[in-house]
């Protein structure tokens, strides 16, 4: 049943003020923006030679928690990572500014200095950037990264507003139900594939047991759209997130996905959320910015699957 499970990963280039490339990044005026998972440098910021550089790295931490008193496996430390062996290898540079996105945004901090460290769950020797002992942070916070700080200061953290309208909630709850209906593979999918719905029956149904596997949580991001957390009553770890039109009947869906924040740069939405495959271990992280009439991708980091 899991063999099912398909991911497609498509990143698309787009152009207007704001430009992201397929390198992972985002041009905001003169400036390049850069994207961390809880500090971790993404393996798209290293210059060249990836395979060859993390080999280095390996061996260097490897070396150094020896002669630290540690045994690999199972203990171990981060280490600083010397100058040498920073070189150029990384397109982010001691001197940048970082700023952690939540619900209130942390002032910019100078990166001054990069860390070594080794994933356990995938043996991956990762490379992040130092943060101030002040600011709290996990594998669910994201850091933007650039150059200058006044361009930090520019991003807006933005926390879209739970929806009381009845007459929007049941519109958007009619408009899920719809989708699932005429989607039936992704509803399966969404359901693990564990909590089969019946084919004989009829479409009102249908439409009523859909209904029923699902609880939602909607947040009013303007007038014309809205942002939806569904949630499995079978299992309250699965959710899906959408971004739903009311008024247009249209739904923008990303199933097996958790939403963790939005925030905006020069008036465009951007919205981190973490997708991932029940019971094989695969984590993704994204962040889409919402365009129109579609979601599109902006950042993607799979390096966290176990």
């Amino acid at each position: 049943m899991l063999s099912k499970v398909i991911v497609t990963l498509v990143i698309i280039s787009f152009i207007v003020i704001l430009v992201a490339d397929e390198d992972n990044t985002l041009d905001f005026s003169d400036s390049k923006l850069y994207f961390s998972i809880d500090s971790t440098i993404n393996s798209k910021y290293y210059t060249k030679g990836y395979t060859e550089y993390t080999k280095t790295l390996k061996s260097y931490h490897f070396k150094k928690n020896e002669e630290l008193g540690y045994k690999i496996p199972p203990s171990y430390i981060k280490i600083s990572l010397p100058d040498s062996l920073v070189g150029d290898n990384l397109k982010i540079k001691k001197g940048f500014y970082a700023t952690k996105i939540d619900t209130i945004l942390s002032a910019p901090f100078l990166i001054n200095n990069f860390e070594l460290d080794v994933n356990p769950g995938n043996d991956r020797t990762i490379i992040n950037f130092t943060i101030p002992d002040s600011l709290s942070h996990n594998k669910q916070n994201l850091f933007i990264v650039g150059k200058n700080k006044k361009t930090l200061k520019e991003i807006i953290s933005f926390s879209p507003e739970i929806c009381k309208k009845t007459e929007i909630n049941v519109k958007i709850t009619k408009l899920i139900n719809h989708y699932f209906y005429e989607n039936r593979e992704e509803l399966e999918r969404q359901l693990t594939y564990l909590y089969p719905i019946a084919d004989s029956l009829t479409d009102d149904q249908l439409i009523n047991e859909i209904s029923s596997k699902f609880s939602l949580m909607n947040f009013k991001i303007n007038g014309r759209y809205y942002l939806v957390i569904g949630t499995s009553k079978e299992y309250e770890h699965h959710k899906f997130f959408a971004i739903v039109f009311p008024y247009e009947q249209s739904v923008l869906m990303k199933t097996h996905t958790k939403f963790y924040q939005s925030f905006n740069i020069n008036n465009e939405y951007y919205f981190f959320c973490h997708g991932y495959l029940p019971f094989t271990g695969g984590n993704t992280f994204w962040i889409y910015q919402l365009k129109e009439d579609r979601l599109e991708t902006i950042f993607i980091d799979g390096s966290f699957s176990m």
